[in-house]
């Protein structure tokens, strides 16, 4: 008896995550079929594909994933590509083109330029996930607006700014017996560096907020 599956393989293109249940897609037709700049195909446990389509002159925009390895694929278009240890030093530039694949290793920053004149269309499979299950970003500014608002969110549960350690790790550091402010510096190094008042946007010190914590 066979497994529930999704199989694509050779009927019409649905763009969406089929992830993450079994699936056989053709994934040139999808990768063709795409029109946005991002679209999640498939999302599991441990492993990402999305689909990308980049217009004319237009790029996927300088980033680093530090954890994460990405390979891409190139279906149609042409483009340039740029990956260095620091944003201001890529110095490993070639140029790619149809068929052409493209590894990516962790902790690299990078950014692949359409230079042809047409859409640039390809997919990327990242490990581990990289982007919730069902994004779709219809253009590049759409992306970086949700990745703007991933990052606010993310950075509301911050009490140390400069060691960028959060209330769930305070909480937990509490939970396995911290009782005062310098149990919190011993187990999270919170507090421990000065600068919450250069790095924090209300310029404050954490160990107030670390204090209220500790009291409740």
């Amino acid at each position: 008896m066979s497994c529930n599956r999704t199989s694509n393989a050779s009927s019409k293109v649905m763009l969406k995550d089929y992830g993450a249940e079994p699936a056989v897609l053709d994934i040139e037709a999808y990768t063709l079929s795409n029109s946005n700049f991002r679209t999640a195909l498939w999302t599991g446990t441990y492993l990402q594909v999305t689909l990308m389509t980049i217009p004319v002159g237009g790029d996927i925009g300088l980033e680093q994933h530090p954890d994460t390895d990405q390979f891409l694929r190139i279906e149609d278009g042409q483009a340039k590509v740029m990956m260095g240890d620091s944003e201001n030093s890529l110095t490993f530039v070639e140029m790619a083109e149809k068929d052409f694949a493209i590894f990516i290793p962790a902790g690299k920053w990078h950014n692949i330029i359409n230079t042809g004149s047409k859409p640039l269309r390809l997919y990327s499979i990242y490990s581990p996930v990289e982007h919730p299950h069902g994004t779709v970003h219809k253009t590049q500014k759409e992306a970086e607006d949700a990745e703007l608002q991933e990052k606010n969110s993310d950075m509301k549960d911050i009490i140390c700014y400069c060691s960028n350690v959060s209330k769930d790790e305070i909480v937990q550091a509490i939970a396995d017996g911290a009782k005062t402010l310098d149990d919190i510096r011993r187990m999270t190094k919170a507090c421990t560096i000065g600068r919450c008042k250069e790095y924090n946007p209300s310029q404050r010190c954490c160990a107030p907020e670390i204090m209220k914590i500790l009291k409740k």
